[in-house]
């Protein structure tokens, strides 16, 4: 039989999974975006990706759909 704490050790285990998981992901995402605003706006300075880290996972879904249509690096800095 398990025991209280042992169940309680691996609920923390579960937590702390999920959390590492959702940072990488987040991380992961921002680098693909990162370069593709790179390939896009090759001139672009290196502080923009430090704004791009600042983004939550939506934003950032949003500026990666977006970024397609931008012509112009002033487009990029409504999302930045």
């Amino acid at each position: 039989m398990e025991t209280i704490a042992k169940r309680l050790v691996k609920k923390g285990e579960k937590i702390g999974e999920q959390r590492g998981e959702k940072r990488g992901e987040k991380k992961g995402e921002t680098r693909l975006l990162w370069n593709q605003i790179k390939n896009k706006f090759p001139e672009i300075d290196e502080t923009y990706y430090d704004r791009l880290k600042q983004l939550d996972t939506k934003k950032i879904e949003a500026l990666s759909l977006a970024l397609l249509d931008m012509q112009t690096q002033e487009e990029l800095n409504q999302y930045l």
